[in-house]
């Protein structure tokens, strides 16, 4: 199937003329802004707060989608700022959330295919959630009796996808988007319990809106 080249995640490219020694000048999507030392320039994105493209690529030779596995990467927490570590039994729930909205979004996909290996028509997509932090402004909520206390509680952490060719591992596309999510806590001694009533709000807007992208991407949908 002949695909064309699109836009990620609500990129929108100025059309571009590409200049020729002798022959009529074709048009090319573009990117505006200036190339960072890894080649890429930044772009409008509806969806993230930062989004970064590689010049000159055809996503038309793309067909097939590999997905690489989750990265989760948890900021060190600092006391000083009420800050708090997650628990192994929140930090495998997050990661089973996040593996769950993306790989039922993905799933829909019409204009790829998935595959488990590399090749020269694959794109290689990587999700990766750092600085995921919990922290308790110190604001009680509600009793829990002597073995403690109720806390209001917020997370952050950012959300950067990277499409690469899978073969050559180059960043093709890269976006970033950093959220809060509100909940409370629950301390204990010295352990704390944290619950993000908006998290799996969140990663399922996050999966959805790469899902879209990628559609668009693939699609030839402008």
């Amino acid at each position: 199937m002949t695909r064309t080249p699109s836009i990620s995640h609500g990129i929108v490219l100025l059309a571009a003329f590409v200049l020729s020694a002798c022959a009529p000048q074709p048009t090319q999507p573009k990117p505006t802004g200036e190339v960072n030392i890894e080649g890429l320039q930044q772009v409008t994105a509806r969806n993230f707060e930062a989004a970064f493209l590689r010049p000159g690529v055809t996503f038309a030779d793309y067909s097939k989608l590999m997905v690489e596995e989750l990265e989760l990467a948890f900021r060190t927490p600092d006391r000083e700022q009420n800050q708090f570590p997650l628990g192994e039994d929140q930090k495998t729930r997050f990661r089973a959330d996040m593996a769950t909205a993306f790989g039922e979004e993905l799933g829909k996909l019409e204009n790829v295919e998935l595959v488990t290996e590399p090749g020269p028509d694959v794109l290689a997509l990587h999700v990766r959630v750092q600085d995921i932090v919990a922290r308790a402004p110190g604001r009680r909520v509600g009793g829990a009796g002597r073995a403690g206390f109720a806390l209001e509680t917020v997370g952050e952490m950012t959300l950067v996808l990277e499409l690469r060719d899978s073969q050559s591992d180059e960043v093709l596309v890269r976006a970033f988007d950093r959220q809060a999510v509100e909940g409370a806590a629950m301390v204990s001694g010295s352990g704390v319990v944290s619950t993000w009533q908006g998290v799996e709000r969140l990663v399922g807007r996050w999966a959805s809106g790469a899902s879209e992208g990628l559609d668009r991407l693939l699609g030839g949908d402008y």
